[in-house]
């Protein structure tokens, strides 16, 4: 009798296991781009590697969608629901928290880290008593972060804005005076090729590094960053795919849950300052967001 119902268990599991995964086969996912690109197609062999239950192949804006498809918008010029209105959903992929506000999306994750990751990161890698300078545009920035960090991390910044100084050399010495680095934020009107080599310059000479904003400034002389590569972006896509799929509900848009670390080990040895082990900040950014 035991031997029956251990069985039974058995098949039991085998059929929710089925289930499961055929309720994803036959799944058409979509990826629209503003122009095919490369990109779009590493994407869609992403895709296929990490489920190849699903079908997945890749459009450029104006071609026809199939009724009933995910639609995963792939970049800031790719169209919304008012061009394929047709789709079972919208995703927005590798834009910006801004653009993303600006289209009509059922979910979307934002290209950027948050910014309390990148602070606590920097917490991290440069403990001390000093705060942590973070250069906004507006502001209007400044009283958007108050609401958006916690009061525990608001506390450990010491915020600027750039509108409130005559130029950008004032404002990164406000920023810096009394910083023991300098949190970069998503920001294009601050973090931008023309100002990028005056920023690390002015920080370097105090002794200061800065973090992030994004992968793009490691090579230009950032220290560290936070950052989601495109397997990252592919499962958080997928889990709001399938989420959607099973419960009828759209997932909200955010940051992606999935990310690694970037070190900029030249810049550590420049300035002598030690690298800790990077499975082990990574495991404290992830509890952290629990």
């Amino acid at each position: 009798m035991e031997a029956l119902t251990v069985q039974a268990r058995r098949l039991l599991l085998f059929l929710l296991l089925f289930a499961s995964s055929a309720s994803y086969a036959g799944l058409d996912v979509v990826l629209v781009a503003e122009k095919n690109t490369s990109l779009q197609q590493r994407l869609v062999q992403k895709f296929i590697q990490q489920n190849s239950d699903i079908r997945v192949t890749a459009i450029s804006s104006g071609d026809k969608l199939a009724s009933g498809s995910y639609l995963v918008a792939v970049g800031k010029g790719a169209p919304d629901k008012q061009v394929y209105n047709q789709a079972a959903g919208v995703i927005g992929v590798l834009i910006s928290r801004e653009q993303a506000l600006a289209k009509q999306l059922d979910s979307a994750i934002y290209v950027e880290p948050p910014l309390a990751r990148q602070i606590q990161l920097a917490d991290k890698l440069l403990p001390g008593a000093k705060k942590l300078g973070l250069l906004v545009d507006k502001t209007t920035d400044k009283a958007r972060i108050r609401k958006e960090l916690s009061p525990k991390l608001y506390d450990q910044i010491q915020l600027v804005a750039l509108q409130e100084s005559d130029n950008l050399n004032q404002a990164l010495y406000k920023v810096l005076k009394d910083s023991r680095a300098l949190v970069g934020a998503y920001d294009n009107s601050i973090y931008n090729a023309a100002n990028i080599k005056n920023i690390l310059i002015t920080s370097y000479r105090q002794h200061k590094v800065l973090i992030g904003p994004s992968k793009a400034y490691l090579k230009a002389g950032s220290f560290a960053t936070t950052f989601s590569n495109l397997d990252d972006v592919v499962k958080r896509t997928l889990e709001i795919i399938f989420n959607h799929a099973e419960s009828g509900e759209w997932s909200e848009a955010g940051y992606n849950p999935y990310f690694n670390i970037l070190y900029n080990k030249q810049v550590a040895r420049s300035l002598n300052i030690p690298l800790p082990d990077k499975s082990n900040t990574l495991k404290y950014l992830q509890e952290a967001e629990r």
